[in-house]
């Protein structure tokens, strides 16, 4: 019995769409000469928003600073989570960080450095 509302997928084999748009993803790369992996940017962005989520914390356990400084602290933390999650994790899950698979399998569990669920996530992602 189908409900009123409930979502309905075309079977794979009826639509055209998924390999339509990964012949045009691998055509869009290969004119622009880009490697579907990682490069210098992303590796430097990792840097960047895992020190951006480490360093604050570490501070706050060992300086105790005011409220303020805290509340600064956690938002600084909080856009290195949201930077982690939706840029190092997201792209390291889908095998696209790093050529590398072990590297891509470290990088992808940076989810679990911030008390998510790498196992989750690409049961519910993927």
């Amino acid at each position: 019995m189908k409900r009123k509302g409930q979502v309905k997928f075309t079977p794979k084999e009826r639509t055209d769409f998924f390999p339509v748009l990964k012949k045009r993803v691998d055509t869009y790369f290969e004119e622009k000469g880009i490697s579907k992996q990682g490069n210098a940017k992303l590796y430097t962005k990792s840097v960047v928003f895992l020190l951006m989520y480490i360093a604050p914390f570490i501070a706050m356990l060992v300086l105790a600073p005011p409220f303020w400084t805290s509340m600064l602290l956690w938002f600084i933390m909080g856009v290195g989570v949201a930077g982690i999650g939706m840029s190092v994790m997201h792209d390291a899950n889908h095998g696209a960080y790093s050529a590398n698979d072990r590297v891509n399998y470290w990088m992808g569990n940076t989810l679990n450095l911030l008390g998510g669920s790498t196992f989750n996530w690409k049961l519910q992602h993927n």
